[in-house]
């Protein structure tokens, strides 16, 4: 197995989540260090991360990982009311109701007359319904996390929807289905693009607008555990993270791109979410064909090799 512990290889999902992670610091880190002075140009337009990039990552992966938890080898959920049940319940406890902790830690430190001031952010978070407008430091950012909730909600829908399609016509629906999915997508996005909708509120932070990411996801792992690469697993792994790093590398150009021509804005906002899902999906079936079975981190191997 190719990212055996004994080999001490860096798990390559773990790479990617922390790829995406950094991108979202640095840009966070860029906003705060602008008010100082600091300036994104042409000798470190790298710098120029992409956040948003990174959140359509995590949607895909969470797409790829949570059908895994119903179709996989060894499922973790049946297609039951018991397992379904029970998917809900682990999402919540691990996902959202930490998100629900960090609103009240966060603004009772940093905001605390913000939820008197709207009252109604109350119901809509609690729903999940908030979307980061009205919004404040403390919490703006937390819209991903009623994005997740919807997206969770429609998962076992999905995994019936893959079985269906795996039966009646094996892989080759799946991978159909995975391309008029994200050419919905695609064009859904151009037409909110065409009709002047806020792209920030009307099409980044929509679950509906982030659904053809999340359920391509899951139609690559299903994909992915289906195709053989003839391949060697060095190679496969290698290429993965080679692919997925030339993707951040070459949105970061785009967006630095984007504060001089507004044409790699559009690009960047309406056009990136459908390579990213091409992209990813190829770095995912990639690393599956690699016998890829998840390796906890553990105190050990960090010490054996900090990269993980």
């Amino acid at each position: 197995m190719l990212n055996k512990e004994d080999k001490n290889i860096p798990d390559p999902f773990a790479y990617i989540r922390t790829m995406a992670a950094i991108a979202i610091f640095c840009t966070h880190a860029n906003i705060f260090s602008g008010i100082h002075g600091f300036q994104i140009i042409e000798k470190n337009w790298f710098m120029k991360t992409p956040v948003h990039g990174a959140v359509w990552v995590f949607i895909f992966i969470s797409g790829y990982f949570n059908i895994r938890g119903f179709l996989g080898e060894a499922p973790k959920y049946e297609l039951k009311l018991k397992g379904i049940g029970r998917f809900y319940f682990n999402r919540f406890m691990k996902i959202l109701l930490p998100v629900w902790c960090f609103y009240l830690i966060a603004l009772t430190i940093s905001e605390p007359t913000f939820l008197i001031l709207h009252p109604e952010v109350i119901i809509r978070l609690a729903t999940f319904t908030y979307t980061g407008n009205p919004g404040c430091t403390s919490i703006a950012a937390t819209w991903y996390a009623s994005t997740l909730a919807w997206l969770y909600l429609a998962t076992p829908l999905i995994a019936v929807l893959c079985r269906r399609l795996e039966k009646v016509g094996g892989y080759l629906y799946i991978i159909l289905a995975m391309f008029a999915v994200a050419a919905i997508g695609l064009a859904e996005r151009l037409l909110l693009l065409k009709l002047g909708i806020d792209w920030t509120q009307g099409v980044f932070v929509p679950f509906w607008c982030n659904f053809d990411i999340y359920i391509c996801g899951a139609f690559a792992y299903m994909t992915g555990s289906r195709i053989t690469l003839g391949l060697t697993d060095r190679i496969k792994y290698i290429a993965s993270l080679v692919i997925f790093t030339l993707l951040f590398v070459i949105h970061c150009r785009i967006l630095y791109l984007g504060d001089i021509n507004a044409i790699f804005e559009t690009i960047h906002r309406y056009i990136m979410p459908t390579v990213y899902i091409i992209v990813m999906s190829a770095v995912c079936i990639l690393i599956q064909n690699t016998d890829y079975s998840y390796l906890p981190v553990s105190t050990g191997a960090v010490i054996r090799n900090p990269f993980r």
